[in-house]
């Protein structure tokens, strides 16, 4: 179920530690735009750091059932 409320997209390219886990399936989820990560210019609005904060507590609640 999508309990981010935020629209997803799949990046050809992308740097994360997942590339080092290899026949597990995994997702890279995060505040900001992933075309400016590891840039000179990298850096996150801080309303996307609210909303990622507020995705994270649903994503938990809806993992753990919590209300």
């Amino acid at each position: 179920a999508d309990v981010t409320g935020v629209q997803t997209c799949a990046l050809p390219i992308c740097v994360s530690d997942l590339a080092f886990v290899q026949g597990a399936p995994g997702l890279v989820c995060g505040p900001g735009d992933p075309t400016r990560s590891h840039r000179a210019d990298e850096h996150i609005e801080t309303a996307r750091v609210a909303a990622a904060v507020e995705a994270y507590v649903r994503i938990a609640r809806e993992f753990f059932h919590a209300a």
